[in-house]
C-alpha cells in the first residue's frame, strides 16, 4: 500500500473531477462511485490531518469534556468556546491543553444523525 505522506488531497481532487464529469454526463453509476470514493478519501484525509496535530485556531472544532465546541478566541495558553453553530461564549479561559482539535470526529458523528439524513 502506498504511503500518503501529504494526505489524500490529490485523490480528493481527482474524484471530485470524476464526480463533475459523471454529473454532466448523467452517469448515475459514475456519480455513486465518485461519491463513495470522495467519502472514503475525505475521511482518511481528515484522520491524516488530525494525526499531524492540527493547530487550534478561531473557528476550529474541538473536543471538550464530552462534546464538541467551536473556538471563538485563542490566546497563548487559553481558548474561549461556544456552540459549533455560533451563539454566546459558554466557556472562557479554558486551558488550551484541555481541548483537542477534532473536526473529523465531529463530522463523522454528524453524518450519522437524523439532521444530516434529512438534508
Amino acid at each position: 500500500m502506498r504511503k500518503y505522506e501529504n494526505g489524500y488531497s490529490d485523490k480528493i481532487k481527482y474524484w471530485a473531477e470524476q464526480y463533475n464529469k459523471a454529473f454532466k454526463a448523467n452517469d448515475v453509476a459514475g456519480i455513486k462511485t465518485a461519491i463513495n470514493k470522495l467519502e472514503y478519501f475525505t475521511e482518511r484525509h481528515c484522520a491524516f490531518l488530525q494525526s499531524v496535530k492540527t493547530p487550534i485556531r478561531v473557528g476550529s472544532i474541538v473536543r471538550f469534556k464530552q462534546g464538541w465546541m467551536s473556538v471563538s478566541r485563542v490566546t497563548k495558553n487559553t481558548v474561549n468556546l461556544r456552540g459549533i453553530y455560533g451563539g454566546s461564549v459558554t466557556d472562557k479561559n479554558v486551558p488550551i491543553e484541555s481541548v483537542t482539535e477534532d473536526s473529523a470526529g465531529y463530522w463523522k458523528y454528524f453524518r450519522g444523525t437524523d439532521a444530516y439524513a434529512s438534508m
